[in-house]
């Protein structure tokens, strides 16, 4: 039954994964129509922005490595440049198979500049990640969710994609991890999914992740157990949208996806 259910997701969240990735650029986000995670249902990308830290970063992905969630990462370079221990950060991200967004270099109100300086906080981070990773990052997210109807323009333009969120539980002043669990998790339901605004700059995020991952995981058992889809935590390329429709699922993503869908139907079934 739970196996039937989640090969019956399978098929629609992969459809069209046969197409190249390449035709949208190395990390299949570029150039984009814009998105806020108001698009499909029962899927959930969890972003985390601000970052890299030394400290939190890697506990942060050492839990969604032990639950296989993927997630992306919008960092901020004005650090990077003096730290190299944050740019081995970089490396660790890319190498656990999650994906680097663009946060600009100086955490900069982009609607507030000119087009060259607004260009060159956007090019300074790309250069600095690319050098790191060999990954030039396509998706933006500007920072404070400062945006106009130019700056998207000035984006799509450069073959870039504005990322916004749906879900914001405010991590940036919740203290108590069990809040801001007990928040997230419900948010995530209410809206059946959707882009997960985090920040891996923030202890109590550290703190409540892996109790999030852990909550989802147990409610997405009860959806399957009654024959209903789950929310299952998906990378950004599931929100990403072209002109003529949604964009195709490459290949490697589709099977990431499937595999936490196959963990999910075996702790399902052995609880």
């Amino acid at each position: 039954m739970l196996g039937r259910l989640l090969v019956g997701i399978a098929v629609t969240l992969g459809a069209g994964s046969a197409r190249a990735e390449s035709a949208h650029g190395h990390d299949g986000l570029g150039g984009a129509t814009p998105t806020r995670g108001d698009g499909p249902r029962h899927v959930v990308a969890f972003t985390f922005d601000d970052g890299p830290s030394e400290t939190l970063t890697p506990r942060i992905l050492d839990t969604l490595a032990a639950h296989d969630v993927p997630a992306t990462f919008f960092v901020v370079g004005r650090d990077l440049a003096a730290r190299p221990e944050r740019r081995a950060v970089l490396t660790a991200i890319v190498e656990a198979g999650h994906t680097i967004g663009n946060h600009t270099f100086s955490h900069a109100r982009l609607t507030a500049l000119s087009p060259a300086r607004r260009d060159a906080e956007l090019d300074r981070l790309a250069t600095l990640v690319e050098e790191a990773t060999g990954v030039r990052p396509t998706a933006v997210r500007p920072p404070y969710g400062a945006s106009s109807p130019a700056l998207r323009a000035a984006l799509v333009a450069r073959g870039l994609t504005e990322v916004r969120w749906n879900i914001d539980p405010q991590d940036w002043v919740v203290t108590s991890a069990a809040s801001l669990r007990a928040r997230l998790v419900a948010s995530i339901i209410a809206q059946e999914g959707g882009i997960v605004l985090l920040h891996d700059t923030k202890r109590v995020t550290a703190k409540a992740l892996p109790g999030v991952l852990a909550d989802l995981d147990e409610w997405n058992c009860g959806r399957v157990r009654r024959g209903q889809e789950p929310i299952i935590p998906v990378s950004l390329h599931y929100f990403m949208r072209d002109a003529d429709g949604p964009r195709p699922i490459p290949p490697e993503v589709a099977a990431r996806t499937e595999r936490y869908r196959d963990a999910l139907v075996t702790r399902c079934e052995g609880d």
